[in-house]
């Protein structure tokens, strides 16, 4: 068996190939490959953007109790799954959210608590960065909503302008013609020019 430096640095190094992900389906499959390696946890339940991996064989909700109303991320079910795992003492929940947002949960059992506390502190690591890619995938997603709606608004705006630089055209056009015929009614053979 490794010794648990050997792991630790092994997961740091894993934890910078966490930045090249940016779908919550490959860092759900990601993680959920990488907590089979940390000494201590025996399952875990992971649930990111209602995109789960378990190795329990049974969705959250059902683990946490939860109606089909509350299975999207929440805080109610938030509560209701952090009760759970508290509940069973040989778990640990690890929310995935940002300041505006929940964006999943990681939940461990294990086998051994003792054995997994140094790796504590590098599930949270990996739970922080996660928060921070979902948040940037998140707003690169609503700048590109921004963008395509600030285009159409452009586009629009461009087309109404050409309708009316081409109506203005028309009356300027129409103006010339009428001052042109007044000036002829008036002088028709332009002697006082």
């Amino acid at each position: 068996m490794e010794n648990k430096y050997d792991i630790l640095t092994r997961l740091y190094a894993a934890h910078s190939a966490l930045f090249s992900f940016s779908n919550t389906k490959t860092i759900t499959e990601y993680m959920f490959k990488l907590l089979k390696f940390i000494p201590g946890i025996s399952s875990c339940l992971i649930s990111i953007d209602n995109y789960e991996l378990s190795s329990e064989n049974f969705p959250i909700a059902t683990f946490a109790g939860l109606t089909p109303r509350e299975e999207q991320i929440n805080f109610n079910s938030y509560e209701k799954i952090y009760s759970k795992v508290k509940e069973l003492q040989q778990s640990q929940l690890y929310p995935i959210r940002s300041s505006s947002k929940n964006f999943g949960y990681i939940i461990v059992f294990f086998n051994n608590k003792d054995v997994f506390i140094p790796f504590d502190p590098v599930l949270n690591s990996f739970v922080i960065s996660i928060s921070t890619i979902l948040e940037n995938i998140a707003q690169k997603k609503e700048l590109r909503d921004i963008n395509h709606q600030l285009e159409e608004k452009v586009l629009t705006r461009t087309k109404s302008l050409n309708i009316t630089k081409n109506k203005l055209k028309l009356v300027l056009e129409k103006t010339i013609k009428a001052l042109a015929v007044t000036v002829e009614i008036k002088d028709p053979l332009g002697l006082t020019h």
